[in-house]
């Protein structure tokens, strides 16, 4: 380190006047970081000398700093090791003042930038708040040889609103930043609700490329869009191709054999392949399909596999007139349209396939290997009324925010649950799980918080209670409804202070839980009942999630009835293959009063009464469960719909 002219900040006075507050509005309005650099470099004449300031701002507790300036173009960032700045290495703050005479620009970008070019002395102070040591902010003097103390005074009240101005941009960058990542997130939701919402519905696979434009053109911008349908047979595929100018059905191009070298990346291993006009559609001299079906007018191609279980249904290619779009955007999310296509695709090819069977006595379904993937690995769902529920989940687990689940009983409060936890930072300690309805009245305290030796009969020996069970963990109160009045308050004292006293003892105990209630009962009506307090309702009601019943998510049914087959199969060591068609039929059509827990007691039933490969389940026996409610039903129009699990 350079010997440095150090002055002490304490002993230097304020000196205000109209270019200092003129300066220091400006930058307390910076709301990014370049615009900061950028008002800050109209430092004025008043300042005695400076014409240019620039930032050297840490990064963490390393040696490296970035260092910030204004250059010709605008404001620039280059990130330097503070060892070849004047930055000190040691942690210190002090100011430093040199001459030209002492000065070494030790820098080689810096210097060939011209960022100290006509130098006469330099200053450096430290940008401090009381939150943090942020860096230095250099002062460069071009025309007196040295700083006044009377401009050292003026420096070093500007320096103190520097810290205090860029803290706030830093902030406000933060903020914009989580604001954009929930937005996109958001949006990423919203575009695969769009797209399970128009596959789920379709029975033919010309009708599928239309609907898949329409939403990834008014997401993207998508110019065309080809689906490429495989015959492993014959090793050859079928091309349907829509774009902007076509408004009639897609065309179909037939290949004798796919030419399988330009796109192995994507065929073998699975992964999105890209394909840019720079490199004349990287193989167009020698791939008649790439050259057919990519549009003379894009600039840039993405080439994604359709699998299914392992097995190529097809690619999906879709085209961009922007030679970078693919390269700026989440690849992943396509790659999730990707998977809800391969799903739609398996399940129109299983429809057509039943239905060409011939001789058959009875339609039957097929049941399929279901799939677990993603981030709710054991929720079964196609819906959009799942989807919201699910991204609610997402929103909420990231923070330590009270959640209350409601929903009838049968719905899958504690899946819920279990996601919020295994989604949240608290994954990696215990979720414990109440239920408030099934430990009786007087020993649901000792239950929850624990109890000392001797602290009533029969306590022989000390307890620890769920709650410190579950610390640094999820606490699940399944039925919080049950819970009896007199223990709510010492419930809500743990909310809100976040410590508890065992039975038999005063001592206070801190635990840092955080907790997800459920109930099947109307807490609002309870509490206008003087059977719930409503301060413990208000605690426990941050962050509602409704689950809906499966009545209201009948697409979902037969994922569900898949995947108790298979299930509840397997566990019998059974061989079940096929549902009959009008038993699913009537299963999509039932009210479910019972919910998945209903639905699951009955295929149940159906199997251990089942002897051959078809599950034994006959609308006749299912009638008794239509009630006297007329349920809306979902047609199906063809008799056999494949089941399918949910996708990634």
């Amino acid at each position: 380190m350079l010997t440095v002219s150090a002055i002490p900040l304490d002993e230097i006075s304020p000196i205000w006047d109209d270019g200092f507050l003129l300066l220091s509005k400006s930058l307390l309005s910076a709301v990014t970081l370049d615009d900061f650099i950028h008002k800050l470099n109209k430092i004025d004449a008043g300042f005695g000398g400076v014409t240019r300031v620039n930032l050297i701002l840490n990064r963490g507790s390393g040696e490296e700093a970035t260092f910030c300036y204004m250059g010709e173009s605008g404001p620039k960032h280059l990130v330097c090791r503070k060892a070849d700045l004047h930055a000190p290495t040691d942690g210190t703050e002090q100011a430093i003042i040199l001459p030209a005479a002492r000065f070494a620009n030790r820098c080689a970008p810096l210097a060939a930038e011209g960022i100290y070019e006509g130098l006469r002395s330099y200053c450096q102070l430290p940008i401090t708040t009381a939150r943090s040591h942020l860096g230095g902010v250099e002062f460069i003097n071009t025309r007196l040889d040295s700083f006044t103390m009377e401009t050292l005074a003026k420096l070093t009240q500007l320096a103190a609103i520097i810290a205090i101005a860029l803290e706030n941009v830093q902030d406000k960058e933060r903020t914009l930043e989580q604001a954009n990542s929930l937005r996109l997130e958001r949006d990423s939701c919203k575009i695969l609700v769009d797209v399970t919402n128009a596959v789920i519905k379709l029975v033919r696979i010309a009708e599928l490329p239309k609907s898949l434009f329409a939403i990834l053109h008014h997401h993207f911008g998508i110019s065309s869009l080809c689906l490429a349908e495989y015959n492993a047979t014959s090793d050859s595929f079928k091309s349907y191709l829509v774009n902007q100018q076509q408004s009639e059905q897609p065309g179909i191009i037939d290949h004798s054999c796919f030419e399988k070298n330009c796109l192995q990346g994507a065929l073998r291993h699975s992964e999105p392949f890209f394909v840019y006009r720079e490199q004349g559609h990287g193989c167009q001299s020698s791939c008649r399909f790439t050259s057919q079906i990519l549009p003379p007018d894009a600039d840039s191609s993405c080439i994604l596999p359709l699998r299914y279980q392992g097995n190529l249904l097809g690619v999906l290619i879709l085209s961009h007139p922007e030679a970078n779009f693919f390269a700026d955007i989440d690849i992943s999310l396509l790659e999730q349209v990707a998977a809800r296509t391969a799903i739609a695709m398996n399940n129109v090819q299983a429809q057509q396939e039943i239905s060409n069977t011939n001789g058959a006595k009875e339609k039957t379904i097929r049941i399929n290997e279901p799939q677990m993937q993603g981030e709710f690995p054991h929720i079964i769902y196609q819906s959009a009324v799942m989807a919201n529920v699910l991204e609610k989940v997402r929103l909420v687990a990231e923070s330590d925010s009270t959640v209350l689940i409601l929903g009838e009983t049968g719905t899958g409060k504690e899946l819920i649950a279990q996601a919020i936890h295994a989604l949240s930072a608290r994954h990696d300690h215990e979720m414990v799980k109440v239920n408030c309805a099934a430990i009786p009245t007087g020993l649901i305290e000792s239950d929850l918080f624990g109890h000392e030796k001797g602290a009533f009969t029969g306590a022989l020996t000390q307890r620890i209670g769920r709650f410190e069970r579950a610390h640094k963990g999820t606490l699940f109160l399944d039925e919080v409804g049950d819970m009896p009045l007199d223990l709510q308050p010492k419930l809500l004292r743990v909310l809100q202070e976040h410590e508890l006293e065992r039975v038999g003892n005063s001592n206070p105990i801190a635990v840092d839980v955080r907790l997800v209630a459920a109930t099947n009962c109307d807490l609002l009506s309870m509490v206008k009942n003087k059977r719930f307090r409503s301060d413990l309702y208000y605690r426990l009601n941050v962050f509602p999630i409704e689950l809906p019943p499966l009545r209201e998510r009948r697409e979902d049914i037969p994922l569900l009835v898949n995947f108790f087959v298979r299930k509840i199969a397997k566990r019998m060591r059974r061989t079940i293959t096929a549902i009959p068609a009008d038993a699913m039929k009537m299963l999509v059509s039932l009210p479910w009063y019972g919910n998945i827990r209903e639905l699951e007691n009955v295929i149940e039933r159906a199997v251990v009464m089942t002897r051959g490969h078809v599950l034994n389940l006959s609308p006749e026996e299912l009638m008794p469960l239509k009630g006297y409610h007329k349920i809306e039903t979902l047609v199906y129009d063809e008799p056999a719909t494949p089941l399918f699990a949910e996708g990634p």
